[in-house]
């Protein structure tokens, strides 16, 4: 039975992925690039004005429009935290246990 809904490709003008280039309709191509995050806060002030900086160049460098989404998302770190705490029981000395 044919679905009464059409499929998503339909309405996305992507013909092709390449090379991590995204093809697109009319001879378009788009490319994706992901970003590790740093944590700011961890960074002293000189780091800080480093890093924004850094970002201020790469964009004024660049001489065509540009699309940034920032993406957050929760993570449970339980796991890791118990694996810390395990870890910190296991230190030979009353010092590092703490």
């Amino acid at each position: 039975m044919a679905s009464v809904y059409g499929s998503t490709q339909n309405h996305l003008d992507i013909i092709d992925i390449k090379d991590d280039i995204l093809i697109l309709k009319g001879g378009r191509y788009r490319i994706v690039l992901e970003a590790q995050a740093i944590n700011f806060d961890l960074l002293s002030e000189a780091e800080q004005d480093a890093a924004i900086y850094s970002y201020a160049n790469l964009i004024n460098s660049l001489d065509f429009p540009i699309q940034v989404v920032i993406r957050t998302r929760q993570v449970d770190i339980t796991q890791y935290v118990e694996y810390l705490d395990n870890f910190r029981k296991l230190q030979p000395t009353d010092t590092l246990r703490k």
